[in-house]
């Protein structure tokens, strides 16, 4: 791959100079068919009583490879959820547009949370998204449930303004480090590994617009609600409800 003031003729002479010598490697045996992984619900605490610290926590829900019709959506959905720092922001959280950082900042007493995340990573033949949180000892079931709702809960009641606000949010994070030809060239060279080719900026936008409040709503119910799910906690987490109780919160309505 490569940015900047490159003649693409030029650039194929090179290339058919310096690596058109390697030989291709051909094997007589067929091509081994890769199955696809599956994801399984799971648990892995590390549990500590150490005085004062915090309890961090992952969940993960299985999610889509990087070339699924949905990818973009489920990046639009993590610019949803967002993520929240205590003590940071010029607006506070409990006048946050973000509904859940609001919800978190409102809702949980005792105990305060630090922070969370959602992430999003896309593989070849699967995905894997969720969040990341740490609060203290006397949060840790209120923040859980309360991120296991903030995601179901887009299956039915998330706004317009709120897709538009995570599309705003991830055209940022898409587009914005694109300001030098070296990000430039490793973002040509990711595509063409995960792509095979590179998607001009004009059909993402088009396909980022196409995404509304009802795509994200069909999306989180086919992937998000009442799905498996995948834990590991680390701290003073024994107020943590077990497996089998946080996959029943991952359903649409609240319990």
């Amino acid at each position: 791959a490569a940015a900047g003031p490159v003649e693409h003729g030029e650039l194929v002479r090179l290339s058919e100079e310096l690596f058109g010598g390697f030989p291709q490697r051909r094997s007589s045996s067929p091509a081994r068919q890769q199955e696809r992984p599956e994801f399984c619900g799971a648990e892995l605490l590390y549990k500590t009583d150490e005085p004062g610290a915090l309890a961090h926590f992952a969940v993960g829900y299985e999610g889509v490879p990087w070339t699924h019709p949905d990818s973009l959506t489920f990046m639009t959905i993590q610019s949803i959820i967002g993520s929240y720092k205590r003590g940071e922001g010029l607006v506070p959280a409990e006048l946050s547009g973000n509904r859940l950082t609001n919800s978190i900042a409102r809702n949980l007493q005792p105990g305060t949370t630090e922070s969370f995340s959602a992430f999003n990573t896309c593989y070849k033949d699967t995905g894997l998204f969720g969040f990341y949180a740490q609060c203290e000892e006397p949060a840790v079931s209120s923040c859980m449930d309360e991120l296991l709702y903030g995601v179901s809960s887009l299956a039915h009641s998330v706004t317009d303004e709120e897709v538009e606000r995570g599309k705003r949010s991830l055209k940022t994070v898409l587009f914005g480090s694109l300001d030098s030809t070296t990000a430039i060239a490793e973002d040509i060279g990711r595509q063409l590994l995960v792509y095979g080719r590179r998607i001009p900026i004009s059909e993402l936008l088009v396909r980022l617009e196409a995404i509304d409040s009802s795509e994200v709503r069909r999306v989180v119910r086919e992937h998000l609600c009442d799905k498996d799910i995948a834990i590991t906690a680390l701290g003073p987490v024994g107020g943590l409800p077990p497996l089998t109780e946080l996959r029943k919160r991952t359903g649409p309505m609240r319990l």
